[in-house]
């Protein structure tokens, strides 16, 4: 007969409970970061050991997400369930497409949206909200709801006053409409989809350099740590 450690038992389950509370009580959003391991440890009063079984415990249950090197997102465990009036998981683009599109993103929309709060203009601005309107209008509607996605960053690169950029966006439009629409027919996930891009404008309009660019940069992380998942499960083992 063996005995078993029932202090660290308690300390793990204690731990989860805890977390799982907060993230069920929206305390702690979709999307957003959890503290850092090291900040868990030292709020709850347990070692690493017992933070990384719990955090183990919530990516079984599709609570969170790790990216290696950026954290720990708190997830929505209906994004991997079949949408509604379909009968297998709707995700066809590859991990490799993905990345090459979100590095375009990157090289193109980051000093866009820098150069959109140094120079836009209330009119700017308008367009913008009047994207993100037309999102919320859409939610439910994964295309019509991507094409508003894609008008929404257009109008953020237009903002910018620089043409080569908006040059690069439209030479793109067809393979961005199309990633926006693989992101956005994850199921239940547009409603995130508004929260996060109205985070973007708010950061925006209070010329917030910093924020804006946070959470443009934070949602990129999430959408790649959720389709990871996905990409895992279509592409098999050999992905892994």
């Amino acid at each position: 007969m063996e005995l078993i450690n029932i202090a660290k038992k308690n300390l793990v389950d204690e731990a989860h409970s805890q977390i799982k509370q907060m993230i069920i009580n929206g305390v702690w959003k979709e999307g957003e970061l959890l503290p850092s391991e090291h900040n868990l440890c030292q709020n709850l009063g347990v070692s690493r050991v017992v933070v990384r079984e719990v955090l183990q415990r919530l990516r079984a249950e599709k609570l969170v997400l790790t990216r290696q090197g950026v954290g720990s997102f708190v997830s929505n465990p209906n994004n991997f369930e079949i949408s509604e009036g379909r009968e297998e998981k709707n995700i066809n683009l590859t991990e490799k497409e993905f990345l090459e599109i979100m590095e375009f993103r990157k090289i193109i929309e980051y000093p866009a949206l820098r150069l959109a709060i140094e120079r836009g203009t209330p009119e700017d601005f308008a367009v913008v909200a009047q994207a993100l309107d037309g999102m919320k209008a859409s939610v439910g509607k994964v295309e019509e709801f991507s094409v508003s996605d894609y008008h929404f960053h257009f109008a953020i690169t237009k903002a910018s006053h620089n043409e080569m950029l908006c040059k690069a966006m439209e030479s793109c439009q067809k393979e961005l409409y199309c990633c926006f629409c693989q992101m956005n027919g994850v199921n239940d996930v547009l409603s995130y989809g508004v929260e996060m891009h109205r985070a973007i404008y708010e950061a925006m309009i209070q010329r917030d350099t910093k924020r804006a660019i946070w959470e443009l940069k934070n949602s990129t992380e999430y959408n790649h740590a959720r389709l990871s998942e996905l990409f895992a499960e279509k592409e098999g083992p050999e992905h892994l």
